[in-house]
């Protein structure tokens, strides 16, 4: 059995002083040997400490505590020349350490000038987060040479390491671009209680200027102040056309239809371009649930001027648009909007350390949900953005043998009825026949019904062998092959499905494609919760929840 007191027996006749008649060169390579021992047994003994503190998302006390094994690793490391990769993965890790640590502290001082008003630059991000990319590309790289390590470090934890060198191998190079030149960045703030296709209704939106990765003025409007300086027409999809255009075509505020975001995004810069207001490098489509968790963190926030106090409560309804009270040249909602984001940038510099760990660990969250996407126009950004799977896009479905389900929900009824509707799924696999049946509920009966332009995408050469809603079968109803931002093709079919208050409506699509399908692809739109799934096949039934994009195997439900 593994002991301090046998590796120290074995290694014990290595060393000089255990032969008799010790020589002064023995006496002396005794001394250093023992010391180096004692140097290496404290290094170890520090990153040990450091490993702990990382745990407790401790990083300064970390990276304090890695420094005096990081100058014993980085020695070590230049006497065996590199090439012992136990010895390059502990030093770098070491440094890693140090790199995350000045990361996390220009952020939070980056954070406290953004609250306090004053000018904070990127610069910074940008040189930290090249370097941990490069330590972390090559922690994994020695991980990957050596047996030791593979032995030592469990198989989950050498993925994680590899993940995390490819997604800051993608994010260095957006942060050294932002931090050079002139950019203008487009923020869409979308209301999920008004559901969309990539979120919900874009009530309002905010310029950010970049000069040279210090961040400049942030303009706040609302989003018919563009859509007022737009008078042209453009035809307008199928479901605005019936439902929102009012013969008016397709305008700004129903200009994210599209369900693949960066599709959205450039239909909505078309518009920016058209109201002039200048060249935009990237749009950011961020959800109200977002802004309700920034509240559930900083707590409530006063707005003296409107005489309310912002709570993640009443976030959707004190900062939206109500198209009748709306005219042109308003600032009322303007001035509410730019009140609240002063007021949660000052809360969001005074939150104690903990809490802005708590905050970031919950934003990883919301871009994982897609409450945040990002389009750049600049292709290689965006090819950046992509590998990292935050521009919202379709994705690729190539093998013949899976069925890709994205059930989309547009609220064209003008409510915000959103928060109180919830949806159940079930899938029925038979052969080439697959059954999709969605059930919505109503659970305010004191709240308008909800009016939903379903949309189902899928595979392009599935056949679509009905539609019923309301135990009706429907006769007409909208089909079309769409195509991605990246060019990939879908079968889209959109129908109305109106759900009264207090009751429930039931949906059911039949498929049918050339083959039986072997796997499922499933997407859950942004702006939704987990939504229930019932998957049933062979007779045998799963129960699963559909949290973003999903692959399953129709054997599972065996």
């Amino acid at each position: 059995m593994f002991s301090i007191k046998s590796l120290w027996e074995t290694a014990l006749p290595l060393f000089p002083f255990n032969k008799k008649r010790p020589t002064k060169l023995t006496s002396l390579l005794s001394i250093v040997s023992g010391f180096v021992l004692l140097v290496l047994g404290m290094s170890l003994l520090s990153t040990l400490s450091s490993l702990s503190s990382i745990r407790n998302l401790d990083i300064p006390k970390a990276d304090k505590q890695a420094g005096f094994a990081r100058v014993f690793s980085g020695g070590l490391s230049k006497i065996t020349g590199s090439k012992i990769a136990s010895v390059e993965a502990w030093n770098s890790s070491l440094e890693l350490i140090h790199s995350i640590n000045l990361f996390s502290s220009e952020l939070e001082a980056g954070l406290n000038k953004f609250g306090a008003g004053e000018l904070f630059s990127l610069s910074e991000l940008a040189v930290n987060s090249s370097q941990i990319s490069e330590k972390i590309t090559y922690l994994s790289a020695q991980i990957e040479k050596s047996m030791l390590l593979q032995k030592l470090i469990k198989p989950e934890k050498q993925k994680q390491i590899s993940e995390a060198a490819r997604m800051s191998s993608e994010i260095a190079p957006i942060f050294s671009e932002l931090s050079q030149g002139d950019h203008k960045i487009l923020i869409l703030f979308q209301n999920t209680d008004e559901l969309r296709a990539t979120g919900g209704f874009i009530g309002s939106y905010a310029l950010v200027q970049l000069q040279d990765g210090v961040l400049g003025e942030i303009i706040v409007e609302d989003i018919y102040d563009a859509d007022g300086q737009f008078t042209g027409f453009i035809e307008p999809p199928a479901g605005v056309r019936e439902y929102l255009s009012a013969n008016n075509g397709l305008r700004l505020p129903d200009a994210n239809w599209q369900p693949d975001f960066s599709d959205s995004a450039q239909q909505i810069l078309r518009f920016f371009t058209l109201a002039d207001r200048g060249k935009i490098d990237a749009v950011i489509g961020v959800n109200l649930n977002l802004a309700k968790t920034l509240l559930e963190i900083t707590g409530p926030i006063n707005l003296p001027d409107n005489e309310t106090i912002l709570t993640q409560e009443n976030v959707g309804s004190v900062l939206r648009t109500d198209r009748g009270e709306f005219f042109a040249g308003s600032r009322a909602k303007t001035q509410v909007l730019t009140q609240a984001m002063t007021g949660l940038k000052l809360s969001l510099a005074n939150l104690p350390k903990t809490k802005k760990i708590l905050l970031a660990e919950l934003l990883l969250g919301h871009i994982k949900d897609r409450d945040v996407q990002i389009f750049f126009v600049d292709p290689s950004l965006q090819e950046h953005a992509k590998a990292l799977n935050i521009t919202g896009e379709l994705p690729s479905v190539e093998s013949q043998t899976t069925l890709f389900i994205y059930p989309v929900e547009s609220n064209v009824g003008i409510n915000k009825v959103n928060p109180y509707v919830t949806r159940k799924m079930v899938v029925a696999q038979a052969g080439k026949l697959t059954e999709i049946g969605i059930t919505f509920s109503h659970l305010a009966s004191d709240q308008p019904g909800y009016i939903n332009y379903q949309r189902l995408i899928t595979n392009p050469d599935t056949e679509v062998v009905s539609i019923i809603v309301d135990d009706e079968e429907l006769q007409n109803f909208d089909e079309e092959i769409i195509q991605s931002f990246s060019g990939n093709k879908f079968k889209q079919v959109g129908f109305l499905v109106p759900v009264s208050p207090g009751e429930q409506q039931r949906v059911r699509i039949a498929l049918q494609k050339n083959e039986p399908p072997q796997l499922l692809l499933i997407r859950k739109q942004p702006g939704l919760q987990a939504i229930p799934l019932t998957l049933i096949s062979d007779d045998q039934s799963k129960e699963l929840l559909v949290v973003n994009d999903q692959l399953i195997a129709l054997s599972q439900a065996n």
